[in-house]
């Protein structure tokens, strides 16, 4: 009797070198590339046609854009997210006046969120503890050291619309697991977002190495961020706001990862995928209420 199965699917070869057996494919166009032609970013790997500057602008390697080297270039979400926050610690620094009126208005209170007030779900952002100036100086040096890198892979429209999507469900969690009075105020939640989404890109880029350095950076943030609170209670420390942030920053890079390297425009839908989880936060603010009610 003839055997009717179909033949087994070859393995496919990398497009540049077909003597080289590859499972690995480029993020942008989907063709099969080896080791050697792999070029990392943020959301997978691109081949070396996809990781050529276009027009005026330049795809930097993320190889060679992470550390202090790397700096602010062409990262002017970076630049101005650093510069608007440090310009509002100070502003309260210098005048208790407006400290008060920044903390009335923009931190993350939650019988504030649950009058309606939505927006403090991001502004709280914006706000540090001014008792204990390591909180600004660790968010703003990770946001120096993982931020720009990431803003030159993805785009500064989807890295501007990542942040205040995790900023806000980083303060969503806080608002849903934290007691009525409580109040929050912090980027955290944008930082875990930003990292879960340079751990999630590594997780995904198929290299055994990175995947270990995934698992070994996600053990580190959430004993850091999430389990070390819980022993330092006296510092106030929002390990919701950490929980809320890593979860959407997941949701985000998964989601960025499923459907960006099929689209004809890449960095438009990563806007809207980060746009409408800074949305499903607001409404799920808006029409759910938290168990304390």
């Amino acid at each position: 009797m003839d055997d009717l199965s179909p033949p087994p699917t070859p393995t496919p070869v990398c497009y540049r070198h077909a003597d080289r057996a590859t499972r690995l494919a480029c993020s942008e166009c989907g063709k099969p590339i080896c080791a050697e032609c792999s070029h990392d970013s943020a959301v997978g790997q691109r081949c070396r046609e996809c990781a050529q500057p276009h027009g005026r602008h330049k795809v930097v390697d993320a190889r060679r854009t992470t550390g202090a080297l790397a700096g602010l270039t062409n990262a002017p979400v970076n630049q101005a997210i650093l510069a608007i926050t440090i310009a509002v610690f100070v502003a309260g620094l210098l005048n208790l006046e407006a400290r008060d009126w920044l903390f009335q208005n923009l931190s993350s209170w939650n019988f504030g969120i649950a009058n309606g007030d939505w927006w403090r779900l991001v502004s709280s952002a914006l706000l540090h503890d001014y008792g204990f100036i390591f909180h600004i100086g660790f968010n703003m040096y990770f946001l120096y050291l993982l931020g720009p890198a990431l803003e030159r892979q993805v785009g500064s429209a989807p890295f501007a619309a990542l942040y205040l999507a995790t900023a806000a469900t980083g303060g969503l969690a806080a608002y849903y697991l934290g007691e009525p009075r409580t109040v929050s105020i912090g980027a955290s939640g944008a930082i875990f977002g930003i990292v879960a989404v340079w751990v999630y890109a590594a997780y995904r880029s198929g290299h055994r190495g990175a995947r270990m350095l995934a698992n070994q950076q996600m053990l580190w943030l959430i004993g850091i961020g999430i389990v070390f609170p819980f022993f330092a209670s006296g510092l106030n420390i929002s390990w919701q706001g950490h929980f809320g942030g890593l979860l959407g920053g997941l949701a985000i890079g998964w989601a960025w990862g499923r459907a960006a390297p099929q689209s004809t425009n890449p960095k438009l839908t990563r806007t809207i995928i980060a746009v409408a989880a800074l949305g499903a936060a607001i409404a799920v603010s808006l029409f759910i209420d938290p168990s304390w009610m």
